[in-house]
């Protein structure tokens, strides 16, 4: 039984280990609330750059409501949601203190929307490949997940071919 338990442990650890380098990951809380990241990224900058942005989607595919309360990262000092705002034609940034998803949502924090803040990076990060984040939810749960580190033009490139192709 011992034998089949630690193969159990690794072939999680495993999964785990794999989600969060794609920039996936998955949390069941004690509720029931299952919630989906994908999509995890943020773009590359320059070693000196005071804050960085990060992205990833969440969906809540359950019946329940889940709410971010919190978010960390060890390379970071300090990171927080934020939404771009428009007032009078002036674009601005306001902070969310807490991230509420409905049952059966899903979240998408992008360019010009909703995001991360991540402020001080630590020097660790100026050879880091992913950024950790952990979200840490109402219920006292913390899910973790990678942010991958990609290249600002490939990712423009990206969205441009996409964009392209949807309008096909």
């Amino acid at each position: 039984m011992n034998a089949l338990c630690s193969i159990l442990f690794i072939l999680i650890a495993t999964n785990v280990l794999l989600f969060s380098k794609l920039g996936l990951a998955e949390v069941k809380n004690h509720d029931g609330a299952i919630l989906h990241i994908s999509n995890a990224w943020s773009p590359a900058a320059t070693p000196v750059a005071p804050a960085r942005v990060g992205y990833l989607s969440i969906s809540n595919v359950s019946d329940k409501a889940v709410s971010i309360v919190s978010a960390s990262s060890p390379l970071f000092t300090h990171v927080d949601f934020h939404r771009t705002v428009m007032v009078d034609g002036i674009s601005s940034m306001e902070s969310v203190k807490v991230v509420n998803i409905k049952a059966k949502q899903k979240l998408t924090l992008e360019p010009s929307g909703m995001h991360l803040m991540l402020m001080h990076a630590t020097p660790d990060l100026a050879k880091a490949t992913s950024i950790p984040l952990m979200l840490n939810l109402d219920n006292g749960q913390t899910l973790h997940v990678d942010l991958a580190i990609k290249d600002k033009r490939t990712t423009e490139k990206s969205a441009m071919k996409h964009a392209h192709h949807a309008h096909h």
